[in-house]
């Protein structure tokens, strides 16, 4: 996909200009001065690069897709090329209300269908099938975000119960030489998104009671994980993001807080801003606030 843009000026030879409009979107990117090319990557896996070129006067703002899906490429590459020629982001679509005159389901039978939903969710997550195995992820994401439902709790909850747990923590420990690259790094984002959004969704009494009762998120080897990814922000920054998301949220336990504590992660967090500030914005925000959290312990 590209565009044309007349009116050249300096500013689109510049790394400030793939900056501003790169954060149009929540994505990483990689700026090349010699070959003048963006690499990008979005939250879902999706790769592309923007590439810049002169033409008779006016620039060629060219977006190519490297890897993923190909609707999600679509989003991204839209929203690069409306902001390249000035244009405000799309507004959001337009959500379809239920009418007034259908009967409204009482919280309990909402809660029902989640709990239902979870179930169908959760035996794909058994399943060996690859494709199987990332629907299942995708659901629990979608369940598990923020304001998804008025169910929410009902779902993270669910995502928190010791069997749930152990085979997302299981998935985080497969070995990534051992499968597809790119799977294999969808599916690891995947899976810290889930927890992240599940440990954010519940409260922190339900949430202290989990982590007191349960070792799947207070274990070594799993805080071990969290800051691999952290110390792989500028190769990962988005699995970095979640396992900050997680940290946050783990911290009211005293068990990981001692064990964040004798890690000394102040080095490593303080890197992964860096990454942030540099290339990932919501990177940024959130281990900043991490930093803030770990100041006052």
């Amino acid at each position: 996909m590209f565009i044309l843009i007349r009116n050249c000026a300096a500013k689109f030879e510049s790394r400030d200009w793939y900056h501003s409009h790169a954060c149009v979107v929540s994505l990483f990117f990689r700026y090349q001065l010699q070959k003048n090319v963006l690499r990008a990557e979005t939250q879902d896996c999706v790769k592309f690069a923007v590439r810049l070129l002169k033409d008779n006067g006016m620039v060629v703002v060219e977006v190519q897709r490297m890897a993923g899906c190909s609707f999600g490429f679509r989003e991204a590459s839209r929203a690069v090329l409306r902001s390249a020629k000035g244009m405000q982001p799309m507004a959001p679509k337009k959500r379809f209300t239920i009418p007034s005159a259908l009967p409204q389901r009482s919280l309990e039978v909402r809660q029902t269908c989640v709990r239902d939903d979870f179930e169908i969710a959760y035996n794909m997550l058994k399943s060996d099938r690859s494709d199987s195995l990332v629907l299942a992820l995708e659901s629990l994401e979608q369940m598990t975000k923020p304001c998804a439902c008025e169910a929410v709790d009902v779902a993270a909850k669910s995502v928190l119960s010791p069997d749930c747990l152990k085979q997302l923590v299981a998935l985080l420990e497969i070995d990534g030489d051992d499968m597809e690259s790119h799977w294999a790094s969808s599916v690891r984002r995947k899976v810290l998104a889930v927890l992240a959004n599940a440990c954010a969704a519940v409260s922190s009494e339900d949430l202290a009671d989990i982590l007191s009762s349960g070792e799947h998120l207070t274990a070594r080897s799993f805080l071990a994980l969290l800051v691999t990814s952290l110390t792989d922000a500028a190769k990962r920054p988005h699995d970095a993001y979640h396992a900050v998301r997680c940290l946050q949220s783990l911290l009211i336990c005293k068990e990981v807080e001692t064990a964040i504590l004798e890690m000394s992660l102040v080095d490593v967090i303080e890197s992964a801003h860096d990454v942030g500030c540099s290339s990932h914005d919501a990177l940024q925000q959130e281990s900043h606030k991490l930093m803030a959290q770990l100041q006052k312990l």
